[in-house]
């Protein structure tokens, strides 16, 4: 059982939180005994887990929120996170690759390949499709894995292209098989 949230790291005056640590805990008892505290299972960093108290330098990510215009899409890194068949997790969240108030918004991907009772190796989080133009509010599936061991995920997020409304889409890893969907066009399934 994983649980991931965002730690604010830097304040920007008494306003909103400027920087973001993205971290998780994990019960490898699904919660039953008390797990969460434990030394095996201290918060950790989601990407590369390093421990939240340790000697490692954490990634610090920059808020989407714009302190003059405090929307609610943009509070926080919102992550989300998915567990494939084999209880490994897949998270996204959203965050201002510049830092520049609000001037590129983009949501990040990552997610665990293997993993002991003690620590999990996870791929270095990269950029969900094009990147660039504002996206928030990003959910992530996890589908079958590959013969070569690679997961496949699938991600649907907010994407607004210099226009005033906001619009959905859907990526994924598999780009031989799913290029990038605007989701209002498309039924799944049909």
């Amino acid at each position: 059982m994983f649980v991931v949230w965002d730690w604010c790291y830097a304040l920007d005056g008494d306003s909103y939180c400027a920087q973001y640590d993205l971290v998780y805990r994990r019960s490898n008892d699904s919660g039953a005994s008390d797990s969460w505290g434990s030394h095996a299972n201290e918060t950790r960093e989601v990407g590369t887990d390093y421990l939240y108290y340790g000697l490692e330098p954490l990634t610090h990510y920059n808020s989407t929120n714009n302190p003059a215009e405090l929307d609610e899409s943009f509070l926080d890194l919102q992550p989300a996170i998915a567990l494939n068949r084999d209880g490994w997790p897949a998270v996204v969240w959203q965050a201002d690759r510049d830092g520049g108030e609000g001037t590129d918004y983009t949501v990040f991907v990552t997610y665990a390949t293997t993993g002991t009772q003690d620590a999990v190796s996870w791929i270095t989080p990269t950029v969900v499709g094009w990147g660039g133009t504002a996206q928030s509010a990003a959910t992530v599936g996890v589908g079958q894995p590959a013969f070569d061991g690679e997961q496949h995920l699938h991600v649907a997020y907010m994407k607004d292209p210099a226009t005033s409304a906001w619009e959905v889409y859907y990526d994924s890893n598999e780009y031989d098989n799913y290029l990038h969907i605007y989701l209002p066009v498309t039924v799944r399934g049909s």
